[in-house]
């Protein structure tokens, strides 16, 4: 047992302390404990008590917000008067441990919907190809700064993304890219990576190359025996690129290439109002959507969304 009158190390406490600092301020908040210097005493006459329930108040505030459990002694115990054990103090250290190691994970949260173009394609001649003959949905998420930007990340912030086709005609090429997009799912793009329904992309916001669009992942058409059309189907795809601004840049940005190919151009199976040719109409749609760190602990504001090209050739 540590007595509230017997010195306490410096060290012991500043550990814990310093942790917490760092996960705080990641997400862009100024803890309310600060470091103690060496060979002070918590009684309670002096400063160095408060600093214990202030680390104990900024733990709390962190576990709040990612839904992490911690074990952290009564607060009657570090308050001033009572006693300090050291059991208590390995307390500190195990929950700091544990919330830095949890540092990007998020309970407190809001999702945004902040936009879902779509667009009415009917194609007589079959596909609309590759390049600039591609379907492009092309946008950039805006933060004030790049601070701004870390802090959203840093906090369990992650931008989704998501399309789909519906209606139309009852052809093979119809079917094939409801299922590729569904095959797709939500691309979820957070600090550490992406995942989507075919996988992981190839990075996440941290590694985002700057300057020149990357691609982070692709989703290909599938084929089937039943087709009857060889491997055709895999020339269609959905592709996502993403690049983000240089270091230090104001506003900082982050930008989103995504480019539907259809380039299947063989004769289909039957016949269609246009000819004997596959063919793809009906509605493509894109939903765009932040979840967002918000709630009583740690609250931070969305980046606004900018659409270059909605669902366009």
């Amino acid at each position: 047992m540590v007595a509230n009158t017997d010195l306490i190390s410096a060290a012991e406490y500043n550990y814990s302390r310093d942790i917490i600092n760092t996960v705080l301020g990641s997400y862009g908040y100024t803890p309310t404990s600060v470091s103690v210097t060496a060979n002070v005493t918590i009684i309670s006459a002096q400063a160095t008590a408060y600093q214990w329930t202030a680390l104990y108040a900024d733990m709390n505030r962190c576990a709040g917000h990612q839904g992490t459990t911690i074990s952290l002694p009564t607060l009657s115990n570090i308050a001033s008067g009572s006693l300090v054990y050291a059991t208590d103090i390995s307390k500190f250290r195990v929950a700091a441990d544990l919330l830095y190691t949890n540092r990007y994970n998020i309970a407190e949260s809001s999702t945004d919907t902040l936009a879902t173009p779509s667009v009415v394609y009917t194609y007589p001649d079959s596909w609309w190809g590759a390049g600039n003959s591609s379907i492009q949905h092309n946008f950039q998420m805006e933060f004030i700064n790049e601070t701004a930007a870390n802090a959203f990340f840093n906090a369990g912030g992650k931008i989704l993304w998501n399309a789909s086709r519906s209606g139309g005609g009852s052809t093979l090429q119809n079917a094939n890219w409801t299922t590729l997009l569904t095959s797709l799912g939500t691309m979820t793009y957070g600090a550490n990576g992406t995942t989507y329904g075919g996988g992981n992309g190839a990075f996440g916001y941290y590694a985002t190359p700057t300057s020149s669009p990357t691609q982070l992942l692709a989703q290909q058409g599938t084929d089937t025996s039943s087709s009857g059309r060889g491997t055709f189907y895999a020339d269609n795809d959905c592709t996502i690129y993403v690049y983000k601004n240089t270091t230090g840049t104001a506003p900082f940005n982050i930008y989103f290439n995504i480019i539907f190919r259809d380039d299947d151009k063989q004769n289909a199976i039957g016949t269609n109002p246009y000819g004997n040719y596959d063919y793809v109409d009906g509605t493509m749609s894109a939903t765009v959507r932040t979840i967002r760190p918000s709630g009583a602990n740690i609250d931070i504001s969305r980046p606004a969304y900018t659409v270059t090209k909605a669902l366009v050739v």
